[in-house]
């Protein structure tokens, strides 16, 4: 049997890289303003919102207007077991979570 020898291959020069000027770094940002977008839809609003929904007494999916809660809420000492409200609060935070999650599930895949 007999064998034949293959030359190795030439090695290939990477390409020139591109000088950065200012048209690039436009349409760079440009081409970023979308997932800029779903981003702050997915995650920066949401965020924004239940902060301000912290200090209110607004309900998550409730579009009346919200009364200011102010520092009372923040200062209280008492356990939160005590409080009536608290099986409330619990059931809006797994609202806000399964729904938000949702959207996020369906936005990105």
């Amino acid at each position: 049997m007999s064998t034949v020898a293959t030359p190795a291959p030439t090695p290939v020069p990477p390409p020139q890289e591109q000088a950065s000027t200012p048209a690039r770094h436009a349409l760079a940002w440009l081409l970023l303003i979308p997932a800029l977008a779903v981003v702050a839809l997915v995650a920066i609003y949401p965020l924004g919102k239940t902060v301000y929904q912290s200090f209110t007494n607004q309900e998550f999916l409730r579009w009346d207007r919200a009364d200011e809660m102010g520092r009372a809420r923040r200062t209280t000492r008492d356990s939160l077991a005590r409080h009536a409200s608290s099986g409330s609060s619990v059931w809006e935070t797994i609202k806000f979570t399964l729904i938000t999650v949702g959207f996020e599930f369906v936005l990105l895949e």
